[in-house]
C-alpha cells in the first residue's frame, strides 16, 4: 500500500497521534474507565507512538489506529447503546459498569477486528492512504460533535440520528475535497467505493438507530418464581444490594447501591432503591414503576408515593399508585402542601429497617442496671443474669431471648457476639461468633455465625432456609402486604 511522503506523513500522523495521548489522559482524569493502571497504560503506550510517529517509525501507526478505535468504541458504546435500547433496566443497564476488565477486553478485540476489516478493504478496494483516511475520519466526528453541541445550546435542540450521519458525511467530503491530493486515490473506481462506504455506513448505523425506537424492551425481569410474602434486603460478596424472597430466590437482582426505603401496602411492596444510574421505584416483583423522577417520599398513612422533580421554576409534586400511575399531578410546589391540599398525613417513612425492639412480653422482662442487662419474669426470678450489652425478645410464641456480650476481635475491634436463649434461660445457641436476628416479621431466627455463613430458622429452631456463603448480610423479613 502507497503512503505519503515523509513530510505529509509527519503531517497527518500529528493531529491524531496528539489525539490519542489527550484522550489517553483524559480517559484517567475523568476515569471513563475505572481500572485506574489500565488508564496508565494508555497513556504510556500514546505517548510512545506520538514519539515513534514524529522520529518517523511507519509502524507506529497501526498501534496508533487500534487505540484510537478502541477509545471511540469505549467513550460511545454507552450512548451507542442507550439510544438503541432506550427502555434498558437494571438487568441491562451498562451506562455506567461498561467500564469493567471484561468490557474492555472485548471492545478492544472489536477495535482489532474493525482494523483489520478496515485494512483488507482499503487494501483491496480503495487503496488510500491509510494516514489520510485516518485524518478524515477524525476531523468529520469532531466536526460532526461540534455541531451536535452547537445546536444542543440552542435551546436544547437535539438532532436526530439520520441528520448526525447526514453531518458526517458532509464533513468527510468537504474534507476529501480539501485534502484531495494527499488521499493516494489514483482511479475513478477507488473514488466511487470509497464513497460508497462512506454513505453507506453511517446510513446502516442510523437506520439501526430509527428502528430501535420500536425496540421496547422489557425494564426488568420480573420474578416468576414460587409464591412468596416476605422479602429481605440482602448485601452480596461484592457489596451489592438486592431482596430475597423466603425461598432465598433474589427476586429484586443484587445491582443496587442501597435499598433506601420500603412501604407494604394492600396491593404490594414499594421499594425504593438506588445506584450510579439513580433511584428506582419498584414492586415486590421487580418491576420498575418509575425512575424519571428526582425524589420519592413514603408516607406511613398512605399506599401512594409522593414524587418530585426540579426544574429552572424550582420543584414540583405529584404522586403515583401502585402501578406506577401519575394520579397527583405535578403541580405543587412542596411535599408539605401536597399533602395539606390533598389530606395526606406527612408522617414520612424513614428507612428500610421495619424490626420491632420488643422488651416485655406478658411473662417476661428486660431489665438494665449499670449499662448492663438481664431478664427476669413477671414473678421476680431472674432468667438472665444483669451482664449482657443488649438482650432482646422475641415477640413469638414460644418467646426466645437474644443477648449480646462485647467481645474483642483481631485485638482492637470490638463486636458484639450473640446467643440464644429460651424463656427459661437455657442456652440453644452459645456466643461463638454469632450474629443473631430476631423479629422477622415472618417469626423466623436468623443466625450469621460470621464465618460466611447465614441461615434461618423457625419458632421451632429447625432450619428453613440455609443461604451459606453467598451473601454479606442479609436484613429482617418483612410482609410484602399490608
Amino acid at each position: 500500500m502507497k503512503e505519503v511522503n515523509t513530510i505529509n506523513e509527519k503531517k497527518y500522523f500529528i493531529v491524531p497521534g496528539i489525539l490519542l495521548f489527550l484522550i489517553s489522559f483524559l480517559d484517567g482524569l475523568y476515569q471513563f474507565n475505572v481500572i485506574s493502571y489500565a488508564s496508565l497504560i494508555y497513556l504510556l503506550i500514546a505517548a510512545l507512538v506520538l514519539y515513534l510517529g514524529i522520529i518517523g517509525i511507519g509502524k507506529a501507526r497501526i498501534i496508533m489506529y487500534v487505540l484510537l478505535c478502541y477509545h471511540i468504541l469505549s467513550i460511545w458504546y454507552p450512548s451507542f447503546y442507550s439510544m438503541l435500547f432506550p427502555y434498558n433496566n437494571m438487568e441491562e443497564d451498562i451506562i455506567w459498569a461498561v467500564y469493567d476488565f471484561i468490557s474492555l477486553f472485548m471492545i478492544f478485540v472489536l477495535s482489532l477486528v474493525v482494523i483489520l476489516v478496515l485494512y483488507f478493504l482499503n487494501h483491496f478496494l480503495w487503496k488510500v492512504r491509510t494516514l489520510w483516511l485516518c485524518n478524515m475520519i477524525i476531523g468529520s466526528l469532531i466536526i460532526m460533535e461540534i455541531t451536535v453541541l452547537i445546536f444542543g445550546m440552542i435551546k436544547g435542540l437535539v438532532l436526530q440520528s439520520f441528520v448526525k450521519a447526514g453531518l458526517w458525511i458532509a464533513a468527510f467530503l468537504v474534507l476529501w475535497r480539501l485534502t484531495r491530493g494527499d488521499s493516494g486515490l489514483a482511479s475513478k473506481k477507488s473514488k466511487i467505493l470509497l464513497a460508497v462506504f462512506i454513505f453507506l455506513v453511517p446510513g446502516i448505523i442510523s437506520g439501526i438507530l430509527l428502528l430501535s425506537k420500536n425496540n421496547v424492551k422489557p425494564k426488568v425481569k420480573e420474578y416468576q418464581g414460587k409464591d412468596f410474602s416476605y422479602l429481605a434486603v440482602a448485601t452480596d460478596v461484592s457489596g451489592y444490594i438486592g431482596m430475597i424472597n423466603e425461598w432465598g430466590d433474589e427476586v429484586i437482582p443484587c445491582k443496587f447501591t442501597s435499598i433506601e426505603k420500603t412501604k407494604a401496602c394492600k396491593d404490594g411492596l414499594f421499594i425504593l432503591a438506588y445506584n450510579d444510574t439513580g433511584e428506582y421505584l419498584m414492586n415486590d416483583k421487580g418491576k420498575i414503576l418509575a425512575d424519571q423522577y428526582d425524589s420519592y417520599t413514603f408516607l406511613e398513612q398512605s399506599d401512594l408515593v409522593l414524587i418530585s422533580i426540579y426544574d429552572e421554576s424550582g420543584e414540583k409534586c405529584g404522586a403515583v399508585n401502585v402501578n406506577g400511575e401519575l394520579v397527583i399531578p405535578l403541580k405543587y410546589d412542596s411535599i408539605e402542601k401536597l399533602c395539606e391540599t390533598e389530606g395526606l398525613d406527612d408522617t414520612k417513612i424513614m428507612g428500610t429497617d421495619r424490626r420491632k425492639t420488643v422488651y416485655e412480653t406478658d411473662d417476661l422482662e428486660v431489665i438494665e442496671k449499670n449499662e448492663k442487662k438481664g431478664v427476669i419474669r413477671k414473678d421476680g426470678k431472674v432468667i438472665l443474669p444483669l451482664k449482657y450489652y443488649s438482650v432482646f425478645l422475641t415477640d413469638t410464641n414460644p418467646v426466645y431471648i437474644c443477648a449480646g456480650q462485647a467481645v474483642v476481635h483481631n485485638e482492637n475491634e470490638i463486636m458484639i457476639d450473640n446467643a440464644l436463649f429460651d424463656q427459661n434461660g437455657k442456652e440453644l445457641i452459645p456466643f461463638e461468633n454469632h450474629s443473631i436476628i430476631i423479629n422477622n416479621e415472618n417469626g423466623w431466627i436468623q443466625v450469621n455465625n460470621r464465618e460466611k455463613n447465614i441461615y434461618f430458622l423457625n419458632q421451632n429452631l429447625e432450619k428453613v432456609l440455609n443461604l451459606g456463603d453467598q451473601y454479606k448480610s442479609v436484613g429482617v423479613f418483612m410482609k410484602t402486604r399490608k
